[in-house]
């Protein structure tokens, strides 16, 4: 019985980051991002802002991640 609602807590917990990234990503980082690299002279599109993004966030929790899973 235990294990299953640590199964579902672990399901809302995923569920969950994934909503609120995709909805940060829209709503704030993406445009943010455009519009910083427009000011700079080097305009991007939005699919490969979003590719760049999402592998820059999980290379930065795939290192937190390792960094963490060594110290034990």
């Amino acid at each position: 019985m235990h294990f299953r609602r640590r199964q579902m807590a672990g399901g809302a917990c995923m569920l969950g980051g994934t909503v609120a990234y995709l909805w940060l990503m829209a709503a704030l980082v993406v445009p943010t991002a455009l519009e910083l690299s427009a000011g700079l002279g080097v305009p991007s599109s939005v699919p490969v802002t979003w590719v760049g993004l999402t592998t820059a966030a999980l290379l930065v929790a795939l290192g937190v991640d390792r960094a963490f899973s060594r110290k034990r």
